[in-house]
């Protein structure tokens, strides 16, 4: 791997603001392939800002008949009061 400076973010703004003026920076969350990319040498970014503690980027919304689902939201999290999903038995 190639070095780049490590950000954490704490909101997409700060996120955002991070980034500006970097000349190759890559946002990091969950479930992506820059990690292996990275160490196969076929990515070189300046800096890398990790979005996983960006708060504002997990939550689950619904608003004028649409549901808004963040990016942050992990797959495995289910929302206060529903059940989640069934296991087949």
């Amino acid at each position: 791997m190639y070095d780049f400076a490590y950000h954490t973010a704490s909101s997409a703004a700060d996120a955002a603001a991070k980034a500006k003026g970097k000349s190759d920076a890559k946002y990091m969350a969950g479930g992506q392939t820059l990690i292996p990319t990275l160490k196969q040498r076929l990515a070189k970014p300046t800096d890398v800002i990790d979005l996983g503690g960006a708060r504002d980027l997990k939550g689950i919304s619904a608003a004028g008949g649409a549901v808004t689902i963040g990016r942050g939201r992990r797959l495995g999290r289910r929302q206060e009061g529903h059940p989640g999903p069934r296991r087949a038995r």
